[in-house]
């Protein structure tokens, strides 16, 4: 058995998962859809729960809403993927953090390929970075107290549904299978009939 870089997280679903080392084989949609929906938004301080796994299902849908394919709906339901196995660091502390960025990014490029078959494209990362802030200032209008930080107003025009962490869940992980399942049928070739 080779040796790991790093120690290992254990996951929802039992495996030992390496995040200085991040294998396809160890990543589980179940873990991610487990761990995402019970990690709260904004360190906690919010007037009410929002798990990053309803950020991610407002962004998947808003993308959805906007017209985009299902490779990009897919990109914004996984972008925050990667913080199932390493957390959800606020963005104010983020750039301080040069190994912490390292370590997130290895793990959700892992995962992209692991479930996308590809990295996202620098359009596509634009796309669901514009959905993604777009959700983050919904979330802040609705959701955190004595906001004055925020730039303009949100443009999201899915409904918001507050949901306990097992609806989440479930809800993530319909939507995974769904666009999965698109994704993977899209890129299967055709078999050719001989005559």
């Amino acid at each position: 058995m080779s040796r790991r870089k790093g120690d290992w997280v254990r996951t929802y679903m039992g495996v030992n998962f390496y995040p200085l080392d991040p294998r396809p084989e160890d990543i589980r949609i179940e873990d991610i859809a487990h761990a995402l929906s019970h990690i709260a938004r904004y360190n906690g301080h919010t007037n009410q729960h929002i798990s990053v796994g309803q950020h991610s299902i407002l962004v998947c849908e808003e993308l959805k809403e906007r017209g985009y394919c299902t490779d990009v709906q897919l990109i914004g339901l996984l972008h925050d993927a990667s913080e199932a196995y390493i957390c959800d660091i606020p963005r104010p502390i983020k750039p301080y953090l040069p190994d912490y960025l390292v370590i997130e990014e290895n793990i959700q490029n892992t995962i992209y390929k692991k479930y996308l078959g590809r990295l996202p494209s620098e359009v596509e990362k634009e796309i669901v970075k514009k959905s993604d802030d777009e959700a983050l200032l919904f979330e802040a209008e609705n959701f955190v107290r004595f906001n004055d930080w925020k730039w303009k107003d949100s443009e999201i025009t899915v409904k918001y549904r507050n949901e306990p962490p097992y609806a989440i869940k479930r809800r993530f992980l319909y939507l995974f299978n769904q666009l999965a399942e698109e994704v993977r049928v899209r890129r299967v070739p055709y078999a050719r009939k001989h005559d």
